[in-house]
């Protein structure tokens, strides 16, 4: 059995190249300064509805709606960066107020013909995904990748296994384009233990699990190594739960600064079903 399933993929084609905006933005002292440009900038434009990826001194971005308050936020997100991180910038770029909304420009991505060009707009696609599916009420969403974490087990919010252990179950996103710019999106579950400690909470690895306890680690096991129609029951369940029936459907919008206007973007990924075997 193919535990990827289901797999929803676009028309062949749709996915050659892909729209979105970029501004230049010139990062020095990478070493020092791509921590807090990942964890920090572009943690607070996905909470505000820009989903970004920077690469190559360029900012690459689309947004969520077509509101213009996000070409102010794009403003006051970018200059306060630079302003608390004055030395990660050229002598150019301090001391001054920029309005980086007349520098934004619109470009295509072609897909199959750059590792870079599909690093960047996967980075972005998972962003997408994990605001639109992992932004929920009792859903937890991991920020280092997109796996959702549907369920904690035992399901009570307030139930821990073993005291100061538990177990979380999630839905992994994997993103794929054909060499024919067919987009693919498929599915796996993903099973992790945590740890509550005084410095909060923290992932065991099977290791750690067999030193905490025997017992403990042979209910992760368990969980993690579902039989094929125990695991595909599960995900389906989840995926349920997350609202993904037949079709994913990627609304976003791109600003043409020519026109003064957002122009929408729809990517549709329509269900493939398989027979399990």
């Amino acid at each position: 059995m193919d535990l990827r399933l289901p797999l929803y993929q676009t028309q062949e084609g749709e996915l050659n190249s892909f729209a979105l905006n970029s501004i230049y933005f010139p990062i020095e002292k990478p070493q020092k300064c791509f921590h807090p440009l990942f964890r920090q900038l572009l943690n607070d434009l996905w909470l505000a509805g820009i989903f970004s990826y920077h690469h190559e001194n360029k900012l690459y971005l689309v947004f969520q709606t077509s509101s213009k308050n996000l070409l102010e936020v794009i403003n006051n997100q970018l200059n306060a960066f630079i302003e608390e991180h004055a030395e990660c910038f050229p002598n150019e770029y301090q001391g001054k107020k920029l309005n980086f909304a007349d520098f934004i420009s619109t470009i295509e991505l072609r897909l199959s013909s750059s590792h870079k060009n599909f690093t960047i707009v996967r980075s972005i696609i998972y962003g997408y995904l994990r605001k639109i599916y992992g932004y929920k009420k009792g859903i937890v969403s991991k920020e280092e990748s997109i796996i959702i974490y549907v369920h904690r087990v035992p399901e009570s919010e307030d139930s821990y296994i073993f005291e100061d252990k538990f177990i979380r179950q999630g839905v992994k996103f994997m993103f794929e384009v054909t060499p024919k710019g067919r987009g693919r999106i498929w599915f796996d579950i993903v099973t992790h233990a945590f740890k509550l400690d005084e410095q909060g909470t923290r992932s065991l690895s099977p290791h750690e699990m067999k030193q905490e306890s025997h017992r403990f680690y042979r209910k992760y096991s368990a969980l993690a190594q579902l039989m094929p129609r125990s695991r595909y029951n599960r995900l389906m369940e989840m995926l349920n739960t997350l609202g993904i029936q037949d079709n994913i459907v990627i609304r976003y919008y791109t600003w043409d600064k020519d026109k003064q206007q957002f122009e929408e973007r729809v990517i549709k990924f329509v269900k493939y079903l398989n027979k399990l075997t």
